[in-house]
């Protein structure tokens, strides 16, 4: 749980709401630290035939979960991956 300005999730709103604090509940299957940044990578079990499909149904998610993840850790996120099981692999994201 953090809280995020309401600006970083909706630029178009207005500069006083765009002001206000936004609590994000949720679980990062998993993130690490690596030198330069923190790598995050959330597992789906979506059946699906092409990777684009994941990436265009959970970019939004990710980057919520960035930017809580660099607030948590006062690190940038260098990555953020989804593992497709239905596909089998990685997709960068």
């Amino acid at each position: 749980l953090t809280e995020i300005p309401a600006g970083q999730i909706d630029p178009a709103l207005s500069e006083t709401a765009a002001g206000e604090g936004i609590m994000v509940q949720g679980a990062v299957d998993l993130c690490f630290e690596e030198e330069d940044g923190v790598v995050i990578l959330d597992f789906k079990t979506d059946r699906v035939k092409d990777p684009e499909e994941l990436k265009n149904a959970y970019k939004e998610q990710l980057a919520i979960y960035a930017l809580a993840c660099e607030k948590i850790f006062e690190r940038p996120v260098k990555e953020m991956i989804l593992y497709s099981f239905s596909l089998g692999k990685e997709i960068k994201v």
